[in-house]
């Protein structure tokens, strides 16, 4: 799974996703690097949380 944040750089997180395995997921967050996560945290606990639901089936 891959967080990027859209005021920061997203290219090198989406060339980290392009060559990752399956399964794999991207996630644009808005906020900065170092705050985005306390900012955008129902957006991505909910992403985290439906990727591990989908990886328990696979």
């Amino acid at each position: 799974m891959f967080f990027s944040f859209v005021d920061g750089a997203t290219g090198h997180g989406q060339t980290l996703y392009a060559r990752a395995n399956d399964p794999k997921r991207f996630i644009e967050l808005a906020g900065g690097h170092n705050e985005g996560f306390l900012f955008a945290r129902p957006e991505w606990t909910l992403a985290l949380d439906e990727f591990l639901r989908d990886a328990e089936r696979h």
